[in-house]
């Protein structure tokens, strides 16, 4: 889905603190309450420094994606994406938002694929880091996750 560059910094202004706020750094990441939301071929994450379990599933095609975000497993909407994940160390980034105007930026960095002539298996794992803004308050989470079936 490509949307033009104008509208996706519409968005993103829409979010950002007033002239004259900083933003704070908090903790507005948790683990997800549903950890089995999503089945199946999917993305998923999860970060030591946030707690145990997955803070980050999506349907293999992003039509459904959450992550738990001020104590609360909150649907996300896929605004842009960039890259891909199709070689070791290449490098997709996601931008997603919230109906409540939550905004999230997503890195992803391949780690490992299937081996070349492996036909039954069909992961990619990643590093993947997450930053979450939602009015004045901001916070970077590092992990890792996988996707595929």
């Amino acid at each position: 889905m490509k949307i033009p560059a104008l509208v996706i910094a519409q968005l993103l202004l829409s979010s950002a603190p007033s002239p004259g706020r900083e933003l704070s750094e908090a903790r507005l990441l948790a683990p997800l309450h549903n950890q089995s939301a999503v089945d199946g071929c999917s993305w998923s994450a999860s970060s030591r420094g946030v707690g145990k379990g997955y803070i980050f599933l999506a349907e293999y095609d992003q039509s459904k994606i959450l992550m738990n975000i001020g104590g609360v497993d909150t649907d996300l909407r896929l605004i842009s994406s960039r890259g891909n994940l199709s070689r070791l160390g290449s490098v997709a980034t996601d931008v997603y938002r919230s109906q409540a105007g939550t905004v999230v930026y997503a890195t992803y960095r391949t780690t490992w694929r299937c081996p070349v002539g492996q036909e039954s298996c069909e992961v990619t794992r990643f590093d993947a880091t997450y930053e979450v803004t939602t009015g004045s308050r901001r916070q970077v989470v590092h992990g890792t996750g996988a996707v595929g079936c």
